[in-house]
């Protein structure tokens, strides 16, 4: 089974993935947490990366695609995937899909976790104080919802188009989100 958990920054995706993947067996690919890894790192990539990123943008296509498949080639495993912070565009929707057919595989279910604005920021400026993450701070939460909003947001009807996409309410406790996703899911 491979699953896409999306939603806008502070949804709660790497929390769900993480609850998922240890119920599922699934492997869990953050997106997130490799384009830190290259940054705390200081490869070429994370030092591009870090100053997108501190701006709110999103990385361009190409660079996640390379850092997302070649972590997917690595971590494969006969359970599945969940997939956290990717795809962020449909362009790397289309690349996903295009690389899952080459590996002879398929994306079974794609998860909205759906939340106000003013929730998302909330959470962000939350995870923020809590993990100490620079690029969570108050100029760039607004930066990256817009982002989110252009450029993201787009992708949650390529995949209802599909037949595999479906919306959660992403408010309230860790557990209530989770039973929510766990009763769409069927399992």
């Amino acid at each position: 089974m491979n699953i896409v958990i999306f939603g806008v920054p502070g949804a709660g995706k790497g929390t769900q993935c993480k609850l998922l993947s240890e119920r599922l067996g699934l492997v869990h690919i953050s997106t997130g947490d490799l384009i830190r890894s290259e940054i705390a790192e200081k490869s070429e990539i994370g030092i591009k990366a870090e100053n997108i990123i501190n701006s709110g943008k999103l990385l361009d296509d190409i660079t996640v695609f390379e850092i997302f498949s070649k972590k997917l080639h690595n971590s494969l495993q006969k359970r599945g995937v969940l997939f956290d912070g990717f795809p962020r565009t449909l362009k790397q929707a289309e690349m996903l899909d295009d690389l899952l057919v080459s590996m002879n595989m398929k994306l079974d279910h794609f998860i909205e976790l759906m939340l106000t604005e003013n929730e998302s920021v909330s959470r962000i400026l939350k995870r923020a104080s809590i993990e100490g993450r620079t690029d969570d701070n108050p100029e760039t939460v607004k930066s990256r919802f817009q982002e989110y909003t252009l450029k993201t947001a787009p992708i949650a009807g390529y995949y209802r188009k599909k037949g595999i996409g479906f919306s959660i309410n992403g408010t309230g406790t860790v557990e209530e989100v989770y039973n929510r996703i766990v009763l769409a899911l069927k399992i």
